[in-house]
């Protein structure tokens, strides 16, 4: 389970994947509600909540033409504390710069 571009300063708030034509078996979507599982998190293990919105973390997509990097935590709250993103991509996580416990 991923976000889309975590590692864009302003990631687009939906994207939508068209195909015109498919002949290949399988290929299931499978859909998260990060939103709800972050909630829970906050009431279940607040320190974990805090961490995953403290915790700046280094994404980056990089080829030939293009090196695009962004720093930022996996959750945001606003001032009030309400959710407004959830950004996280396993695939663009570049290597985490944490401090030792």
């Amino acid at each position: 389970m991923h976000t889309g571009l975590a590692n864009q300063e302003i990631p687009p708030g939906y994207q939508f994947l068209h195909c015109l034509a498919n002949e290949s078996q399988g290929g299931e979507s499978t859909f998260f509600d990060s939103l709800r599982v972050a909630e829970e998190r906050r009431k279940q293990r607040p320190e974990h909540f805090r961490l995953l919105c403290e915790q700046v973390i280094p994404f980056r997509f990089h080829n030939n033409e293009h090196d695009i990097r962004q720093h930022h935590s996996v959750i945001n709250p606003n001032t009030f504390g309400n959710i407004i993103e959830i950004e996280y991509n396993t695939r663009l996580a570049d290597t985490f710069d944490l401090p030792a416990i």
